[in-house]
């Protein structure tokens, strides 16, 4: 027995228009369209508001002019891992004062 003659071949167009196999086909492909135009939509809405921001915020110059480095304050923080950190003990504070 061949493959072809186990496969039920439909050769009546409106009983494969009525049947379930190309409108859930067709449902797929729908969807498919619709997601894909929707991530599309998301895409070009995002790439529109990043270079809209990308204009409207300062960068660059703008950013040094408004945070100078000299009024930039560092946190008191003493990192113990750190080998190279200088820290300041109250004895060595003590004997520069005198």
């Amino acid at each position: 027995m061949s493959a072809v003659s186990k496969l039920s071949l439909r050769r009546d167009p409106i009983r494969l228009v009525l049947s379930r196999g190309p409108w859930a086909a067709a449902w797929y492909l729908l969807g498919y369209l619709a997601v894909g135009w929707a991530l599309f939509a998301i895409a070009l809405s995002t790439a529109v508001a990043g270079a809209g921001l990308r204009n409207s915020l300062p960068l660059g110059r703008e950013v040094r002019e408004l945070y100078p480095a000299d009024r930039r304050v560092e946190p008191d923080v003493v990192d113990p891992l750190d080998p190279g950190q200088q820290v300041e003990t109250p004895a060595a504070s003590s004997g520069r004062n005198r």
